[in-house]
């Protein structure tokens, strides 16, 4: 396994995820799959908008083909 961080990176073992992740190090298995995601990390406050714009969107979608769904049932 491996940690990054900025332009650091260590071998890690599986007993090391933990820590490593709260350290803020994102950790990778031996196929290149991230497992952890370090802690602490932020958001730019665009990206989380355009995020929560699309959550609003497939939560009103949701909502219609609730409505569509109750219709053919009822």
């Amino acid at each position: 396994m491996v940690a990054i961080k900025d332009n650091r990176q260590y071998t890690i073992t599986e007993a090391d995820v933990q820590s490593f992740a709260k350290e803020g190090y994102d950790v990778y298995d031996d196929n290149g799959n991230l497992v952890a995601y370090g802690y602490g990390k932020s958001v730019p406050y665009e990206k989380y908008m355009r995020l929560m714009e699309q959550v609003e969107a497939l939560q009103e979608e949701i909502i219609e083909l609730r409505e569509k769904v109750n219709k053919k049932k009822g």
